[in-house]
């Protein structure tokens, strides 16, 4: 993949794309044959002879390499791949791009209602046992996404429950708060896991690339603050979505740094 997209670089900018961002980019899950180099010495020195010779005076071979640079640049341009694996979240690895998009595929999710909210956020002050939650937490998606199959109609059982029957571990110890215990479900663990991380006070830009982290032009800051008073929806419910998307999506460098957010 990298030589590939190494030579792609070099074709797009003979053909004057300058820019890497302006490249198209195909992701390896979805790239076709045609995406892919077919290309060899016998179709370059075939082209070479019909297209490419001719003779001069007293036979003098000629070659137009002007002719055969246009042909490699048509024969050899395309898009560049970007490598994209299904990733599998070993036992306490920390959450990765994409893995709660996939456990919303398999288990149906919904938010806690208020008041488990306020139980579990008063049970919770230690950053410390809200950190050994998180870990249960990210263990329990790990597995279900692992089993690959739908669990729709476990969407009910209690987190604690799955925690012993099917992990085998029914010790309070791995998941260190009563309420939790007793009241979150798997149907609750995209929004347990996003408390969790509110309690522990993580920097949702501590994982995005640098690539992503450039600064607002001041124009543009000054539109988007003034645009905060009329917004149709709760500037922390934006918060949320822009973190979420740091946290999922943009701790690789998968997008171009320009592509639009739509």
């Amino acid at each position: 993949v990298e030589q590939h997209n190494t030579l792609m670089q070099a074709v797009s900018k003979a053909n004057g794309v300058m820019a890497s961002d302006d490249i198209p980019v195909v992701s390896s899950r979805l790239a076709g044959r045609h995406d892919l180099l077919h290309y060899d010495e016998v179709r370059m020195m075939l082209h070479v002879r019909n297209r490419c010779v001719t003779y001069g005076a007293g036979g003098r071979l000629k070659i137009d390499l002007q002719q055969l640079e246009r042909h490699l640049r048509g024969e050899l341009d395309g898009p560049m791949i970007r490598q994209e694996r299904q990733t599998f979240q070993w036992l306490g690895q920390k959450e990765d791009g994409g893995a709660l998009g996939d456990l919303k595929s398999t288990l149906p999710q919904r938010d806690m209602p208020p008041d488990m909210e306020e139980r579990l956020t008063a049970d919770l002050t230690q950053p410390a046992v809200a950190s050994r939650c998180a870990q249960t937490v990210q263990i329990a998606i790990a597995f279900i996404q692992a089993s690959g199959l739908s669990m729709a109609s476990a969407s009910d059982l209690q987190l604690s429950e799955y925690l012993a029957s099917v992990l085998r571990d029914p010790s309070p110890d791995t998941l260190p708060s009563s309420v939790a215990r007793s009241e979150v479900r798997l149907c609750h663990l995209d929004a347990f896991l996003r408390l969790l991380m509110q309690v522990m006070n993580l920097d949702p830009m501590e994982h995005v690339c640098d690539k992503y982290k450039a600064d607002l032009p001041p124009d543009l800051a000054e539109e988007l603050s003034a645009a905060t008073a009329c917004m149709p929806v709760e500037v922390d419910v934006l918060l949320e979505v822009f973190s979420a998307m740091g946290r999922e999506y943009l701790t690789q460098e998968f997008m171009g740094a320009g592509e639009p957010m739509h």
